[in-house]
């Protein structure tokens, strides 16, 4: 094709310039899908292709994917045709789905451009294509970017949903975490502190509280960081029951040696039946030497 224009075309080196200028454009994107390829093997929850266009020379990359899935290797004849099309619909189904991806194109309205990149959702500073055509250094970057954004949301919740006092302060340079104080009569030590980080697999807001470990009010407060209209009343709700947990977490520690022995909830139940005023966040003892006597603990936010 080269030759024929260089022979017969009314500008030759115009036109074979333009037609290798094409065709590295269309090796430099193929190059970026074998890379992808490569990328999906490892994790096929990470990123997956949702589009691969030799002809328009477009090739569409979703990543921080919801849910497995995806087709298995081809077969030959009417089978492997009818399997083809299914993937196809899948794609187009999950283009949808999947909020976060890329399009790496070669532009039409500039042929002589090099390979362009266009994210969703769209961002100034989202980053571009370099020399190297490396996916990977533009997929941490851009997930980085995106960890940041999402941080900022949370931050933007938790700042509406904390008093005045309460200073939520940053942390770490590539990946960021939140330090959200939930004590705020005092100065706040780290491991009752609410900490908060982005999955970058995943991308989802991930929340601890080290002296709590695992509670299902932390769960749900995942839950309402991760979606997609939270609510301000709840999340403010669970951290004032993540505050009850830590100062009834610190009553544990501090009986530690003394002459008392904490009730469970069978062994007071004929005392909490008379006391029935008292909340669900509440903590009964009974005294070792004199056993008629109790002390009752609870807390009211």
């Amino acid at each position: 094709m080269v030759q024929e224009r260089l022979d017969n075309g009314e500008k030759p080196l115009f036109d074979a310039y333009n037609i290798l200028h094409v065709f590295c454009r269309s090796l430099q994107l193929d190059v970026i899908y074998c890379q992808a390829t490569l990328i999906a093997k490892i994790s096929s929850l990470y990123i997956r292709v949702e589009e691969y266009n030799t002809k328009e020379c477009k090739l569409v990359i979703a990543y921080w994917l919801e849910g497995g899935g995806g087709g298995g290797g081809g077969s030959g004849g009417s089978g492997g045709q009818q399997q083809s099309q299914q993937q196809q619909k899948q794609f187009r189904s999950r283009k949808q789905i999947h909020h976060y991806r890329f399009t790496i194109y070669g532009d039409k309205t500039d042929p002589h451009s090099t390979l362009r990149v266009k994210h969703h959702p769209s961002g100034s500073e989202l980053p571009k294509l370099d020399q190297s055509f490396s996916l990977q250094r533009l997929l941490n970057e851009t997930i980085l970017f995106r960890c940041r954004e999402r941080l900022l949301q949370a931050q933007n919740l938790l700042e509406r949903s904390q008093p005045k006092p309460a200073k939520i302060t940053r942390s770490g340079h590539c990946l960021l975490s939140l330090t959200c104080p939930l004590i705020l009569t005092e100065e706040c030590i780290t491991a009752e502190a609410l900490i908060i980080s982005v999955n970058t697999f995943f991308g989802t807001v991930n929340c601890r509280v080290e002296t709590l470990g695992r509670r299902d009010e932390i769960n749900e407060l995942e839950k309402q960081l991760n979606a997609a209209s939270p609510s301000i009343k709840i999340i403010v709700n669970l951290l004032d029951r993540l505050r009850i947990l830590i100062l009834m977490e610190r009553l544990q520690r501090a009986i530690v040696g003394l002459q008392v022995n904490k009730l469970n909830d069978n062994q007071a139940l004929s005392l909490a039946n008379k006391l029935t005023t008292l909340p669900k966040d509440r903590s009964i003892f009974q005294f070792i030497r004199e056993d008629q006597f109790y002390l009752v603990n609870y807390e009211i936010f």
